[in-house]
């Protein structure tokens, strides 16, 4: 996969998770809950997310 085409599927890719129902009212929540009070805490996502 060329790099112009992973930029176009990671644009849509974000979108979707930004305005998307289940990511909004179900995963991100749980995800929000789960991890708790983070302020302070470092921590690192690698290939977390829909790109650069």
């Amino acid at each position: 996969m060329r790099a112009d085409h992973y930029d176009s599927v990671a644009r849509s890719y974000a979108r979707q998770n930004e305005s998307g129902l289940f990511n909004a009212h179900y995963n991100q929540p749980a995800l929000v809950r789960l991890a708790g009070d983070v302020r302070g805490v470092g921590c690192s996502t690698p290939a977390a997310g829909p790109g650069p």
